[in-house]
């Protein structure tokens, strides 16, 4: 009989799962300045053991840049991005990311953090802003949003689903001592609920209008979805349980 439970337990575990395959679409990324969208090459993605990897650097008279991302089929993404302001006017940037994911259509709970720190080069001050939509619509303008199927590729635009866990406000630091830093964040939305659909793909956009005089800012995030096991997953799990508990209590009686 114990068997019998073990087997149900084991069928159990997979009831309402997707079938797990490999996402064909690769990792894309690009960066905006003032409005001007620059695609990232793919030489800069290279894949290892069901990663994608980013590593890139732009850097000339007027800024520099700075990105990493790391990407991984579970679901995640994570990313790690410094700008610098070399001219003496606020300027706006965007960097966006995105990487295939294995094909997720049950229920699942998503997951946002936003972090990084600025500094204040010239002693003049320093002010970071979002400068994107209210992508999430609930009416606070974030620096970080995340998106499923699809991200803004030409800024502003959204071709992918927002996943209403948005982060990351805007931060100012007075004048003061030249080359002072401060932390900006951390900051958590969710878990929530996530959105129903056929998910593929997940990215992540980051908007902000940086000071000048040299001033930079390093900004880091990552977005979690996880799969939540369906309810009768759930109570076939339970049955199971149950099962194997009753047999070891009538093996120990006999």
């Amino acid at each position: 009989m114990w068997k019998s439970f073990l087997l149900t337990l084991f069928l159990g575990s997979f009831v309402g799962c997707p079938i797990v395959s490999t996402a064909q679409a690769a990792p894309l990324a690009w960066y905006s300045v003032d409005g001007v969208v620059t695609t990232v090459n793919s030489s800069f993605w290279f894949e290892d053991l069901g990663y994608h990897y980013l590593g890139y650097a732009v850097s000339n008279s007027q800024f520099s840049l700075t990105a990493s991302a790391t990407g991984k089929v579970d679901p995640y993404l994570s990313y790690d991005l410094t700008v610098a302001n070399r001219t003496g006017e606020t300027h706006s940037y965007a960097f966006g990311v995105s990487t295939p994911i294995t094909p997720i259509t049950t229920r699942n709970e998503v997951s946002s953090f936003f972090a990084g720190s600025m500094t204040d080069a010239s002693g003049d001050g320093v002010t970071v802003a979002p400068q994107g939509p209210d992508y999430d619509l609930d009416g606070v303008v974030e620096m970080q949003a995340n998106f499923v199927n699809g991200f803004p590729i030409g800024f502003p635009n959204p071709t992918g689903t927002n996943m209403g866990i948005d982060v990351g406000l805007g931060y100012s630091l007075p004048a003061g001592l030249q080359g002072q830093s401060v932390d900006i964040g951390g900051m958590v939305s969710g878990p929530q609920p996530g959105l129903l659909g056929e998910w593929t793909e997940l990215g992540s956009v980051i908007s902000f209008s940086l000071t000048g005089q040299r001033d930079h800012v390093t900004l880091n995030g990552q977005v979690v979805i996880n799969p939540v096991p369906e309810p009768e997953t759930i109570l076939l799990l339970g049955l199971g349980l149950v099962g194997m508990s009753a047999a070891h209590r009538r093996r120990r009686r006999v």
